[in-house]
């Protein structure tokens, strides 16, 4: 396996999650399948889902390195009862191997490079998957156990999702197919039968910090202000580092410091970047950062100010704006109708900056409702 062209499971800013050293958080998926090790139960194939950024991926290598460390020809629960952790400077000729996607029991299943183009292909179509029979046939004379990465199972089409599917029904032996989804319900319901599951949660504050610290070198200040804008994502809190994330959130407390006399000006403003070309990430970040505000209005409202304080003035424009329970329920009932209004507008290619100026008048009509009760 080479690594010719650029990697689709690679984000940027971050380390590939082969080359992640520590896995921080997950204790209980860890645990289950360390026990499912020890019993001599390891499924055959292994779903791994939640929300992108949370370290997924990352426990799919930890396991893949696990499972292919195994020596041959002895009983699983005789051998290791514990992970291996990642060491970047270990000589082991299976981790480097591993780095070098030069190992030839692991097989890695994801959205290819197009050389044409010069973009990701946009999903893993049905030739993408009958490359893993194609392996197992050419990687089975020494009988180890073989290891199969789909990241992600999001992606795959419905010809490649029905030949995987076949894949699962008659699996070969002493083979493990891991699988990442960020969003299973899109999957096939037999293909999630046929799978045993590890549900990851989003990281706590503390292993977020943790993981971000390790994977950006961020200085701790800046790691204390970002950590409760990324929902217990690494990969969320890379894309506000990359991308002005608090520079965006502090403009949106802003604008929102004057409603419901919203300044248009203001507005436009923080519209203005929607002109130029490549401003994609910039459009999600600015929407990401609008749907934090306004579920930290509703917060405030029904349990008070929360813990940190993101922005300086933040906690005067969120007891502004829902000082009580009645104001949040208020933001809670209305403002997801708003959200997903400009998603269908998105999707019917409608103007960014219009859609954004229409998210912004619409929450100053929820303010204005506040004003007059």
């Amino acid at each position: 396996m080479s690594n010719e062209f650029p990697e689709s499971d690679r984000f940027p800013g971050l380390p590939h999650p082969r080359e992640t050293q520590l896995l921080f958080g997950h204790i209980k998926a860890q645990n289950n399948f360390s026990e499912a090790t020890k019993n001599n139960k390891i499924h055959h194939a292994w779903l791994l889902t939640g929300p992108k950024g949370i370290g997924k991926a990352t426990l799919a290598w930890k396991m893949a390195r696990y499972l292919l460390s195994l020596p041959l020809n002895q009983p699983t629960h005789l051998q290791k009862p514990s992970f291996i952790e990642f060491n970047p400077q270990s000589d082991d000729p299976l981790f480097k191997r591993i780095l070098a996607l030069s190992e030839p029991r692991l097989q890695i299943v994801r959205n290819s490079w197009d050389p044409k183009t010069e973009k990701f292909r946009q999903s893993i179509s049905v030739d993408d998957v009958r490359k893993i029979k194609r392996f197992f046939n050419l990687s089975s004379t020494d009988k180890g156990q073989r290891v199969v990465i789909i990241d992600s199972a999001d992606d795959l089409q419905n010809a490649s999702a029905n030949a995987l599917l076949k894949i699962l029904e008659e699996p070969p032996a002493k083979t493990t197919i891991l699988m990442i989804s960020h969003k299973p319900n899109t999957l096939l319901s037999t293909i999630k039968s046929r799978c045993r599951k590890l549900n990851l949660q989003s990281l706590s504050n503390g292993d977020l910090k943790k993981a971000l610290s390790q994977a950006t070198q961020t200085e701790d200040g800046i790691i204390n202000q970002i950590s409760p804008l990324s929902e217990g994502s690494v990969r969320n809190a890379a894309t506000l580092l990359n991308n002005d994330g608090i520079k965006i959130y502090s403009k949106i407390c802003e604008i929102f410091s004057v409603a419901p006399n919203l300044n248009r000006l203001d507005v436009m403003t923080i519209m203005s970047e929607l002109t130029k070309k490549d401003s994609d990430t910039y459009y999600e970040t600015l929407i990401s950062m609008l749907s934090i505000f306004i579920r930290r209005l509703v917060l405030n409202g029904a349990t008070g100010v929360p813990k940190n304080e993101i922005v300086q003035n933040e906690f005067n424009v969120l007891t502004k704006l829902s000082p009580n329970l009645l104001e949040a329920k208020l933001w809670s009932t209305e403002s997801p109708m708003i959200f997903k209004s400009a998603l269908l507008s998105k999707n019917v290619n409608l103007d960014r900056s219009s859609i954004i100026l229409d998210m912004f008048l619409k929450f100053n009509k929820i303010a204005a409702k506040i004003h007059q009760q």
